[in-house]
C-alpha cells in the first residue's frame, strides 16, 4: 500500500512507471497529465508552491 503523504514529482512518476528511469517516468507522467485538460487545470489551480504556507 502507498503511504499517504506528499510526493515529489519524480517520486510520484516512479510509482506509476516503476521500470523506467526517473527522468523517463517524469516525462511520461507529464505527457499523461497534459492529455487530460481537466486534470491539468485542477492540478494547476490547486498548486500553492513548495514554500507557500
Amino acid at each position: 500500500m502507498i503511504e499517504d503523504r506528499s510526493y515529489g514529482k519524480a517520486e510520484l512518476a516512479m510509482l506509476y512507471f516503476p521500470t523506467a528511469t526517473p527522468r523517463v517516468a517524469l516525462n511520461r507522467l507529464v505527457r499523461w497529465i497534459n492529455r487530460c485538460p481537466e486534470l491539468k487545470q485542477s492540478l494547476c489551480s490547486g498548486y500553492a508552491g513548495k514554500f507557500s504556507h
